[in-house]
């Protein structure tokens, strides 16, 4: 077989492999659910899903229209109720969020100044360089470094 005709069925092979993972894929989108599919392909969920303050996806949304189709005896009542709570604490957590991220911050720079009195500048420019590499936030993992 010369090198054309291989390079041509590698082509059809890889092409091949390709369009069957796009099959699957479709189908598994469409075997979870097209709810799945449609958001995300980014269009706005249906109204009904939609918590107040235009949150898409809320959990405490979907609590409320689970409680709607399934609980016989849920009142509108009820529901305007628990949506007022839900907001009320919505609104304290997000506070509470923020103080949390002030204070970190204010504790990060204490110990900055606490190790800026122990290093050289030599070796606090090492340091902050350093601190500048690793990337910061939830999910990242300890020690790794950027990519």
């Amino acid at each position: 077989m010369n090198a054309t005709r291989m390079r041509i069925w590698m082509a059809v092979f890889f092409t091949l492999v390709f369009l069957c993972g796009l099959a699957i894929g479709v189908a598994g989108g469409l075997w979870v659910g097209t709810r799945a599919n449609v958001w995300a392909l980014g269009a706005p969920p249906p109204p009904e899903r939609r918590a107040p303050g235009g949150r898409s996806g809320f959990a405490t949304e979907r609590i409320l229209n689970r409680l709607e189709r399934e609980a016989p005896d849920f009142t509108e009542d009820q529901h305007a109720r628990l949506e007022a709570l839900f907001e009320t604490r919505r609104q304290a957590f997000a506070r509470v969020a923020r103080e949390m991220r002030e204070r970190y911050t204010t504790e990060q720079g204490r110990l900055r100044d606490q190790v800026e009195e122990i290093l050289t500048p030599e070796q606090m420019e090492i340091f902050d360089e350093a601190r500048r590499r690793f990337p910061r936030g939830p999910g990242r993992g300890r020690d790794r470094p950027g990519r």
